[in-house]
């Protein structure tokens, strides 16, 4: 039976999983430090990034160049992935109408700084542990296993969110988006298309808050 799992695929799971349960521990340990918590929260993400770009280099590097004969099913693509990011952020609204805690200026805008920082880097990371670990990588398993793990897989995408604060009611609608990006990943076999669709969404959505936030008050 060949073997799925690396060394390094388990390593990647590891860190993932690492960064949630810290994140978890900081978030109680630092609940009235706000600035050192969204620094040390920026600090372990980046280095979840590094450590994923650099063992995962070669996926990336062979897909990038399967892009360029990829340009139709990659607009498509990552059109479907947008659509199930707004579907899901109605969804999540509708569930539960979140209200935002009043912070200081200053730390409203570093959180929005690292907040976009992080933003950018997160669709790598996740993409290759939710989609490519948890998915991709059984695609030579019997129908019935790679079904299961499209729903592990997405399963563990809106809980991961759900407990690093994004609510509850990410639960179901990230899930929903964990589908989709199953769903792209396994109809166009890149990891950069629904890696693509997922960072314009989250720079769509971080980007414009960031502008805001420096512009002068009229």
């Amino acid at each position: 039976m060949r073997k799925i799992w690396r060394r390094q695929d388990v390593y990647l799971m590891g860190l993932m999983t690492g960064e949630v349960l810290l994140g978890l521990v900081l978030e109680h340990a630092l609940v009235n430090e706000k600035v050192a918590l969204t620094i040390i929260g920026a600090l372990i993400a980046i280095f979840v990034f590094a450590n994923v770009i650099w063992f995962k280099r070669s996926l990336l590097a062979t897909d990038w160049h399967r892009l360029k004969q990829q340009r139709g099913q990659a607009m498509i693509g990552v059109v479907v992935v947008l659509i199930g990011f707004a579907v899901s952020q109605w969804l999540a609204s509708t569930l539960v109408p979140g209200a935002a805690a009043a912070q200081s200026p200053i730390v409203i805008r570093m959180a929005s700084i690292i907040g976009f920082v992080t933003a950018v880097l997160a669709p790598f990371t996740e993409e290759v542990i939710f989609r490519y670990e948890l998915f991709f990588q059984f695609r030579r398993q019997s129908r019935i296993v790679q079904v299961l793990m499209a729903l592990i897989s997405a399963g563990l995408f809106g809980t991961v969110h759900a407990i690093s604060g994004d609510g509850l009611s990410s639960i179901i609608s990230l899930a929903i988006v964990g589908l989709v990006l199953v769903g792209v990943y396994a109809w166009t076999k890149n990891i950069w298309i629904s890696l693509l669709g997922h960072l314009v969404w989250n720079v769509a959505l971080a980007l414009p808050l960031l502008i805001s936030l420096f512009l002068p008050v009229a």
